[in-house]
This record gives C-alpha cells, sequence and structure tokens, in this order.
C-alpha cells in the first residue's frame, strides 16, 4: 500500500492510497479514523476519488466520527462502573 495524494482540509486529515490497483481513502480526527475502500474499476484514479469528496461526503464523515465519539464515551461510562484493579508491581 503506498500513499499516492491527500486532500488538504481543516478538521481531518485525508490520505489516499493505492494497492493493487484499488484506491482507498483514509479520514482520520485524532483519536478515530475511517477508511473506504474502492474496487478496482470504481474509479479510474486518484482524481476521480477526489470529485466524490465533495460537502455531503465530509458530511456522512463528520456525522459518523460523532457517532463514533458518542459510542466511545457511553462504553467508557458504563466500564468506569466496575472498579478496575492494578496489578501490584513489586
Amino acid at each position: 500500500m503506498r500513499i499516492v495524494g491527500d486532500i488538504p482540509h481543516d478538521h481531518f486529515k485525508i490520505t489516499i492510497f493505492e494497492m493493487n490497483h484499488r484506491l482507498s481513502v483514509k479520514f482520520e480526527n485524532g483519536e478515530d479514523e475511517q477508511t473506504y475502500k474502492f474496487r478496482e474499476g470504481q474509479l479510474e484514479n486518484v482524481e476521480a476519488l477526489k470529485s466524490i469528496i465533495n460537502k455531503e461526503y465530509l458530511s456522512s464523515v463528520t456525522q459518523i466520527f460523532e457517532q463514533m465519539t458518542k459510542t466511545k464515551m457511553v462504553s467508557l461510562k458504563s466500564s468506569n462502573s466496575e472498579p478496575f484493579d492494578f496489578p501490584e508491581i513489586i
């Protein structure tokens, strides 16, 4: 897998990868990431991939990141209800 491009964005790091003639795009917001993979033939090149990353696509990515954060917070709250015992280190 190799990096073949990126898309500048104010809130996300967006990286485009190519492997075996297939493209994928990864969105990172610091703590979480989302990767979308495209089969061979779905997109012809990096420019075609960049062209589909529009406001609607980014809005969906943002909503998914928000849901990921909520899910993580709920999981952390429920796991904090039980005390965690650290192993004794001598």
